[in-house]
């Protein structure tokens, strides 16, 4: 194989824009997410680790998360960067804590 046909494994992160305005997302993830240091909001296999981080200076919120990848994979350690996008949209970031590689298909 040549060097050119040989992937470079770099470390993604997977975009989503929605269409919910930033303060209700936050206050949405501040109501769900319990209170003490340590707890966790489970989705599916997936769970979202309080508390959310604020970053003061850019205004953007930060969420320890454990990505479940079914039953013969240990779940994957991320985060979730929420951010304004717009007013009436907020940009959520999902970084892997490690580098990842994208599944290739046949």
């Amino acid at each position: 194989m040549s060097t050119s046909m040989i992937p470079e494994f770099a470390s993604l992160s997977f975009w989503r824009i929605v269409d919910v305005p930033f303060e209700t997302c936050v206050a949405a993830l501040d109501s769900w997410l319990p209170t003490r240091h340590g707890a966790e909001l489970r989705f599916g296999g997936s769970q979202l680790l309080a508390p959310m981080e604020h970053d003061r200076d850019l205004g953007t919120r930060r969420i320890q998360v454990r990505l479940a990848r079914g039953p013969l994979h240990p779940p994957l350690r991320m985060r979730l960067d929420i951010d304004r996008w717009s007013s009436t949209s907020t940009a959520l970031e999902l970084i892997p804590g490690r580098l990842v590689r994208p599944c290739l298909t046949r």
